[in-house]
């Protein structure tokens, strides 16, 4: 039996997660397709996170929300 956890995208212009066809934890839930969905991963530092925002078309945690906010707030959109 394999465990392995690898990143989708959960429907078109959704969030990724971790996935499993096998539940690696008890806080990993049963999805639609009969795999099992962990924790949401942000799509700008691919971190494993509990919350997830869409901001201009990207999925984000927290932190990486805060800092665009701020890059757009100082006019520098688009800088890292």
């Amino acid at each position: 039996m394999s465990n392995e956890v690898e990143i989708r995208q959960m429907w078109p212009d959704g969030p990724s997660r971790n996935y499993s066809t096998h539940r690696p934890g008890s806080s990993w839930i049963p999805l639609a397709d009969g795999g099992y969905g962990g924790p949401y991963v942000c799509q700008s530092c691919k971190n494993d996170v509990i919350g997830i925002y869409r901001v201009e078309n990207v999925w984000q945690c927290a932190a990486c929300r805060r800092n665009a906010k701020f890059r757009r707030i100082n006019g520098k959109a688009g800088q890292n």
